[in-house]
């Protein structure tokens, strides 16, 4: 469905975004169409161009299309050719797709540039793609998102240069943490694979992962309240929960370095997932989980910035970014509140609560005023 916005004449226009993912996905749909059905019919480069005459005024999308024709009749050098052209076109915004269609032009790119052996090429254009296809609208977090953390120099680090830490789905607790990974592991186990799913695979390398629990779950329940949380992720509690308030300002759309939230998703208990496909979703990739962890209730925070080397690294809270509230574990000691609160002193509108045993409902904690 188009969706119609009113515009300050008090007119009904359609929506820029809207009307993007409108040109991009029914132009695309039958441009793709033409291509395969062509493909399949083993027709002539000159029988394309004659078919894709009506869109001449997306040369862009033509030679992305031109391209892929070439790449499987396995003439890369002409391939190389046009699909830089389309690159260049968007690169330049002579031609706005929405940025699934440009991840699609940078895939295709990495493929023809690894046939050529240009292998540097190749990984740009990989790193490229997957900047482009982490750029989904972010889940709403206005209700606040919660970090359960140990206290060392790591989460006081966090506290101290107001950032939040990244780190490399590699050094996670759970291995299936991010199936994208395992998924690289079983293509590149295969030995007749093509010399592009090395780049694709190492273009992975740069996610970088935080993981924040919801402040609240399905039904409304207050989640600082969860046992579980407190005792894997929060030094059997003895450590500390900070809610952060997060504003759009904090996500990023640069060249190089895209952030996003996203709601994980939880596998059926008895679901059965198989990876031993050519292709994997980022939504399966990257934010599907085991049931077993449903209890975090994550909203994921997924970064991809390839410039910026090593398996951890800080983004810093802008200014409409805040820290709301700190709680500590009820097991937490004087000393290590007394560390957080100086740590914390210039913010004067942070609220302090120490969590203690609600024996009302004893399986359950309650956040009692510092």
């Amino acid at each position: 469905m188009i969706e119609l916005k009113v515009d300050q004449n008090k007119k009904l226009v359609l929506d820029d975004a809207a009307f993007i993912s409108f040109v991009s996905n029914h132009v695309l749909k039958e441009m793709e169409d033409i291509l395969l059905d062509l493909l399949k019919r083993k027709g002539s480069f000159e029988d394309l161009i004659s078919k894709l005459h009506k869109f001449k005024d997306y040369p862009a999308a033509c030679n992305y299309m031109y391209a892929r024709f070439y790449l499987v009749n396995q003439n890369y050098e002409k391939a190389k050719e046009l699909i830089d052209s389309a690159i260049y076109s968007i690169e330049k915004g002579n031609e706005i797709y929405e940025d699934t269609v440009n991840g699609n032009i940078y895939a295709t790119a990495g493929q023809i540039y690894a046939s050529l052996k240009k292998y540097k090429e190749s990984l740009r254009a990989y790193q490229d793609y997957q900047l482009c296809i982490t750029r989904v609208k972010s889940v709403d977090t206005q209700d606040g998102l919660l970090s359960f953390r140990r206290i060392n120099e790591y989460s006081l680090s966090d506290l101290i240069n107001n950032e939040v830490t990244v780190c490399s789905p590699r050094v996670m607790n759970d291995p299936y943490d991010s199936l994208i990974l395992k998924w690289g592991e079983y293509m590149l186990g295969n030995e007749d694979r093509k010399p592009h799913i090395d780049y694709l695979v190492k273009s992975f390398e740069s996610y970088r992962i935080r993981s924040f629990t919801s402040a609240k779950d399905e039904n409304g329940s207050e989640l600082i309240n969860n046992i579980l949380m407190w005792s894997h992720y929060a030094g059997e509690h003895t450590g500390f929960c900070v809610k952060y308030n997060f504003s759009k300002f904090f996500l990023k759309t640069d060249e190089r370095h895209t952030t996003r939230f996203q709601k994980v998703i939880y596998a059926e208990p008895n679901e059965k997932i198989n990876i031993q496909v050519d292709t994997i979703s980022t939504k399966l990739g990257l934010f599907t989980k085991h049931n077993d962890w449903k209890y975090e209730n994550e909203i994921r925070l997924i970064s991809y910035q390839p410039d910026t080397l090593g398996p951890f690294y800080s983004i810093s809270l802008d200014e409409a970014s805040s820290i709301d509230s700190i709680y500590f574990g009820y097991k937490c000691s004087e000393k290590n509140i007394e560390t957080i609160k100086r740590i914390l002193s210039k913010n004067l509108n942070i609220k302090y609560f120490k969590m203690i045993s609600d024996y009302n409902d004893i399986l359950k904690l309650k956040p009692s005023p510092l």
